[in-house]
């Protein structure tokens, strides 16, 4: 099955209010559509979400997650 197949399926299992603010980090944390996997990782843990939800938020922004360090992305 393809990347994009598997995140159009899945759904987020954060509130609206997490939703925006993950946006908002990811967004601010990115150089030219690229977020490094401890980035995101960090935001999953202030925000107390799954590093999941934070990578399925990140294909929907369109933003690639680098230097993944444990193939969570």
């Amino acid at each position: 099955m393809s990347r994009d197949k598997i995140h159009l399926d899945d759904k987020l299992t954060l509130t609206d209010e997490q939703k925006q603010q993950a946006e908002e980090k990811l967004l601010q944390a990115a150089e030219n559509g690229r977020i490094q996997c401890a980035s995101a990782l960090a935001i999953a843990r202030s925000l107390n979400v799954s590093s999941r939800d934070v990578g399925k938020l990140a294909d929907m922004l369109d933003l690639r997650v680098c230097k993944c360090q444990l193939n969570c992305f």
